[in-house]
């Protein structure tokens, strides 16, 4: 009926096997040899990431020159006196073009002040509570901040004087700060 159960090893079954075939082998016998890395294989290793990293490098050079390449500040002033809603954010950025070392050469262009303080007389008199409205009046001010011409201080202090909305207390508050920068900025004999 049932047989008993075969206590030999399917190694014993093996013709030719012994139990020193059965020990463990050293490892450097277990190993492949070791050869000299292929041209292929250092093309894979160092080219094809190169290659990659290269083409990553570039497309964000592409699009950071294709940003700035519409960066010229007397564009976005006259950009700006078009007042669309996008207006604020031209004005921020042209508030960072003045900030940035880069562009040092544009802090002591009083003709530049001038046209944003015209900008600036403008939308003050026009008393427009819109947010963009407020954000740009905002912008528009720390950009006069920026100069180390006095071309602006009149509408700074006009704006910091400017008390209609309780909404305009960002533009009074942004417009004492850009005193006080323009304060060191120009030199504080020159503001008094």
């Amino acid at each position: 009926m049932s047989q008993p159960p075969d206590s030999s090893s399917p190694a014993d079954d093996q013709p030719g096997k012994n139990a020193a075939d059965s020990q463990p082998q050293p490892v450097r016998d277990v190993l492949p040899p070791v050869q000299p890395p292929t041209a292929g294989f250092l093309l894979q290793l160092f080219l094809i990431p190169l290659v990659i990293v290269s083409i990553i490098v570039l497309v964000w050079l592409m699009f950071s020159w294709l940003v700035h390449m519409g960066s010229d500040p007397k564009q976005i002033v006259r950009d700006l006196q078009t007042l669309d809603e996008s207006s604020w954010q031209k004005a921020y950025t042209l508030s960072n073009m003045l900030r940035n070392p880069d562009h040092e050469e544009l802090r002591d262009d009083a003709e530049l002040a001038g046209e944003i303080a015209a900008v600036l007389g403008e939308e003050l008199e026009s008393a427009d509570a819109s947010e963009p409205r407020i954000r740009l009046r905002v912008f528009l001010a720390k950009a006069l901040g920026e100069f180390r011409v006095l071309g602006g201080l009149p509408v700074l202090v006009r704006a910091a004087e400017t008390e209609r909305e309780a909404e305009e207390r960002h533009v009074r508050l942004a417009a004492i700060e850009s005193i006080a920068v323009l304060a060191v900025n120009a030199g504080e004999e020159r503001v008094r």
